[in-house]
């Protein structure tokens, strides 16, 4: 009789000792997919991609010119764009509010009147683009998406 008592406690410590085994198991599979998850999504939200296609002279202007900005596909809400112009010896920052969606394309127009000491696009060597997103309820300033080398 002792024999047979002894083997329902054997029993129940092989499956408890089985169970604890399989959570482990089943905790360490799912706590990797989770923290894979998490991280790709941080990574994702903050990258978004914009490029400047063209930077061309308007109508043979010296003092109007066009950026021709593509963005790619991405779930980020971009809320500003900075564009960051750069001459021999200054930088000029120009922030506009979005209105480029995911996969879009558009043609933004600018004047070097709006910079002061240029008196014409010639003078102004690249221009970088800067996306500004909605992370939360706050607003997070990305790094340089593009920049373009202009030869007017």
């Amino acid at each position: 009789m002792e024999k047979r008592g002894l083997s329902g406690v054997v029993t129940a410590v092989i499956l408890i000792a089985i169970s604890i085994a399989l959570i482990s198991i089943v905790w360490v599979i799912i706590s990797n997919i989770v923290d894979n998850g998490l991280n790709t999504t941080e990574k994702d939200l903050t990258k978004i991609e914009l490029n400047i296609l063209d930077g061309s002279e308007k109508n043979s202007s010296i003092t109007e010119f066009s950026l021709k900005i593509n963005r790619g596909y991405d779930e980020n809400k971009l809320i500003k764009m900075d564009f960051l112009f750069q001459s021999e010896e200054e930088s000029y920052r120009i922030t506009l509010i979005n209105d480029l969606e995911a996969g879009e394309g558009k043609t933004y127009e600018f004047n070097t009147n709006e910079f002061s000491g240029i008196n014409n696009i010639t003078e102004l060597t690249e221009v970088s683009i800067i996306p500004i997103i909605e992370l939360g309820s706050q607003e997070e300033t990305l790094t340089v998406a593009d920049t373009h080398k202009f030869n007017f």
